[in-house]
């Protein structure tokens, strides 16, 4: 499974794909599906689930900023809550 980290834009995207990628945590940005972007066009960070509780320490240490964590699942796409919170401003 693979997990979907929103970001605010394509900059920031490729930022945080970045800084993962130097934590040696294989990191692709792509287009946010449809329905999750909400008719507008949005950017996330594609990681291996296995890896998103890592990816988060990093993330969290550098400050960087994402909306949200969605988790993908043979064409289903379900909401990830890390530790009490679905996502950060």
């Amino acid at each position: 499974m693979t997990c979907l980290i929103t970001c605010s834009g394509l900059t920031n995207a490729q930022y945080i794909k970045r800084v993962l990628e130097r934590s040696l945590i294989d990191a692709y940005t792509c287009r946010l599906p449809a329905h999750l972007a909400g008719g507008g066009c949005g950017y996330a960070v594609k990681i291996k689930e296995d890896k998103l509780q890592q990816a988060l320490q990093i993330i969290r240490k550098y400050n960087l900023p994402y909306r949200n964590i969605y988790r993908l699942d043979d064409g289903s796409c379900e909401e990830v809550v890390v530790n009490g919170q679905t996502g950060l401003s």
